[in-house]
Parts: C-alpha cells; sequence; structure tokens
C-alpha cells in the first residue's frame, strides 16, 4: 500500500488553489493604464495633456516635470480658477494609488509566506506518516486512509476557494467595466479638449473641461471602490485559514 503514497502529487495542487485568488484577481482588476503598466505611472498620467505626439506617446522632448508644468500652464492660462481643484483631484489620485501599491505589495507577501507555510505543511504530513509505519505505530491501510482524509481536506480547500473566487469576481468585473466606459469618455473629452487649446478657446476650454471634472471624480471614486474591495476580499480570504 506504499505506492498509495504517489497520491502526494496532488498535493501539489494545494500551491495553485492558494495562489489562485490573488493571481486572478491581480491580472483581472489591476488599475487601468491604457499605455501605462506602472501604478506609479499612472498616477502620474494628466488629465489634460495636449502635449502627446500624433501617435499617441508622449513628447520625448519633455520630461515628466516639464510635460506636468506645461499641463498647469495650460489650465491656469485658459481656466485658472480651476486650478485648485485640479490640484486637489491630482493629489487624491495619487494618493490613492501609492495606497493600491502597498496593497498589492501585502497581498504578494502574504501569498507567498501562505504558499511557504501549505509547502512546510506537506512535506510535515508526509514525513510524520512515514516516521508512523517506520515505527509500527501505524498500518499502511491506515496511512492509506489518513492520507485520503488529507486529499479530501485540500479539495475541500479548493472548493472553498473556487467559490469565493467567483464572488468576488463578479463584483471586479463591474468595477471593471465601469473604469472602462469612464476612460473611454475621458478619452473624447481629452479630443476635444486639445482643439480647444489649439486655437487658445479659453470658453470652450471651460465648458468641455467641466464635463472631464466629474468624469475624473469618478474615475477617482472608482479606484477607491477598487482597494475597499481588495481590502474586504483579503480580509475575508485571511479568515478561510
Amino acid at each position: 500500500m506504499l505506492n498509495k503514497f504517489s497520491k502526494v502529487l496532488l498535493i501539489g495542487s494545494l500551491s495553485l488553489m492558494i495562489a489562485t485568488p490573488f493571481t486572478s484577481f491581480a491580472d483581472d482588476n489591476e488599475v487601468p493604464t491604457q499605455d501605462r503598466t506602472n501604478i506609479e505611472q499612472h498616477s502620474q498620467r494628466e488629465m489634460v495633456n495636449p502635449f502627446r505626439n500624433p501617435k499617441g506617446g508622449q513628447n520625448p522632448k519633455l520630461s515628466r516635470e516639464d510635460r506636468e508644468a506645461k499641463r498647469l500652464e495650460t489650465i491656469s492660462n485658459l481656466y485658472p480658477e480651476i486650478l485648485d481643484d485640479v490640484t486637489a483631484l491630482d493629489n487624491e489620485h495619487k494618493a490613492i494609488h501609492e495606497d493600491l501599491k502597498a496593497q498589492n505589495e501585502e497581498m504578494k507577501t502574504y501569498r507567498k509566506d501562505t504558499l511557504a507555510s501549505k509547502k512546510d505543511e506537506r512535506k510535515t504530513f508526509i514525513a510524520d506518516l512515514r516516521e508512523k509505519i517506520k515505527n509500527g505505530e501505524i498500518t499502511n491501510e491506515e496511512a492509506a486512509t489518513e492520507f485520503d482524509s488529507y486529499i479530501a481536506k485540500i479539495k475541500e480547500e479548493r472548493e472553498t476557494l473556487n467559490s469565493f473566487k467567483e464572488e468576488y469576481k463578479t463584483q471586479f468585473n463591474s468595477l471593471k467595466e465601469q473604469s472602462k466606459l469612464n476612460r473611454e469618455n475621458r478619452k473624447a473629452l481629452r479630443e476635444e479638449l486639445n482643439v480647444t487649446i489649439k486655437n487658445n478657446d479659453s470658453e470652450g476650454f471651460k465648458v468641455i473641461f467641466d464635463k472631464m471634472i466629474p468624469l475624473f471624480e469618478e474615475h477617482i471614486n472608482l479606484d477607491n471602490q477598487r482597494y475597499e474591495l481588495k481590502a474586504k476580499m483579503f480580509e475575508e480570504l485571511k479568515n478561510l485559514f
């Protein structure tokens, strides 16, 4: 019956079970960044950026600081009374992305530690079982029964995690779709805004910018909702084990 310990290969699947909620949520629910992938870079994205080259990339002649200065200068020239509000929104936007970055790091650390702990648990279980057989404390049949119980426990954990994942995936997908629509709406307004900047049309700039402010506020609100949902998910996940 010792060959029944070949089932130990099944225990390796536990690592994938534990990783699933983290890897899936991380892949599906990262902060939308259009052509950027880094949260810090995303937090620096301009609400209005007339300084992109015709292909949509950043003007290579301008540093990030220069782009930010020109952006604020444009707003100051065409809509000075809104400048303080824009600065406040920028700061709020950067702050939530710093929080999201820290949250992601905490979850990555927890995932790494949990996988290591489960691996140690597996090794200890197998070693103890073999030692009991060696010392004559249990028979091969009894060891096989204990092993089957351990496998059943792992399968139960997998089912729990799969249900947990699906519950939160639906909520994250809803936020993802809302963020996508918000991003598309802001992009359309930016194109209109760039025309007013090119024509030095202050009144036109104000009309369009007033439409953009609520969208940017919504974008920040969606970031906050994502942070809160991930925090709730994380706490519940830790309580499962």
